[in-house]
């Protein structure tokens, strides 16, 4: 165990007893202001009992903080460090869940555009050219052309109809 985790259970230990001597002294609070209300001989007896139940609480609480580190420090040698700690829960990655998803965001980030007048056969033309082209395939947002004899990857935005061009 390092001394950095030592430091941090050490410290957790000692918020722990201020949480506990706080504790304490709320209860006795409590019971405090519910005997006041009361009236009564035995309330004021049980009531300086709580008093000084309290003045012992305080007192202890005081001389706790008031030690000297050398003091703590001999009382955090005499603690049995052991290698136990809380296990954390390790992530589990189900690798084809993880695919499906990134998928799906593929997908989610494609342009949607419907491009109704693009199919297989279709006279087209890449933006800003006039040379012509057919269409031989369509996927997804990749077109197929055929362009003099030769075989290009073309975007779908990026085509146009031959047909716009011309003019009767």
């Amino acid at each position: 165990m390092t001394r950095r985790h030592q430091k941090h259970i050490l410290k957790a230990a000692k918020s722990n007893i201020e949480e506990k001597f706080q504790k304490q002294l709320l209860d006795i609070d409590d019971e405090i202001s519910a005997l006041t209300e009361e009236d009564g001989m035995r309330s004021e007896e049980r009531l300086e009992a709580l008093q000084a139940q309290r003045a012992e609480i305080e007192e202890a609480w005081s001389e706790w903080k008031l030690r000297s580190k050398k003091n703590k420090g001999k009382l955090s040698s005499r603690i049995q460090w052991t290698g136990e700690r809380d296990k954390t829960l390790k992530k589990t990655i189900k690798h084809d869940v993880l695919l499906g998803v990134r998928a799906n965001r593929k997908e989610k980030c494609k342009a949607r555009v419907g491009v109704s007048w693009l199919y297989e056969g279709a006279l087209v033309t890449k933006r800003g050219s006039t040379e012509m082209m057919i269409v031989t395939r369509i996927d997804n947002n990749s077109v197929e052309v055929l362009h003099n004899g030769t075989i290009e990857w073309h975007r779908n935005m990026s085509l146009r109809p031959a047909d716009w061009m011309m003019e009767d």
